[in-house]
């Protein structure tokens, strides 16, 4: 089975090519924590840009592995 990253914003379409020749890419239908609290779950990484992504959504994480912060910065 293949691996799942989630994208919680949109990234360009080039590494979206690249993404899926590894991992299945699941596209976040929103950013508020409650939709990434629901929407995390079964995923194996998630790429952020500038969302804020709180401890309580990694906590409902139940497969997480990595997550991946795109774009310059730390002050998610």
């Amino acid at each position: 089975m293949r691996k799942k990253v989630l994208l919680v914003q949109p990234i360009h379409s080039e590494g979206i090519e690249l993404l899926e020749k590894e991992v299945e890419v699941i596209f976040a239908s929103g950013i508020s924590a409650s939709t990434l609290r629901r929407e995390i779950k079964g995923i194996n990484g998630v790429i952020v840009r500038t969302a804020p992504f709180s401890g309580e959504i990694i906590q409902a994480a139940d497969r997480l592995e990595v997550i991946g912060r795109h774009g310059v910065g730390v002050d998610n």
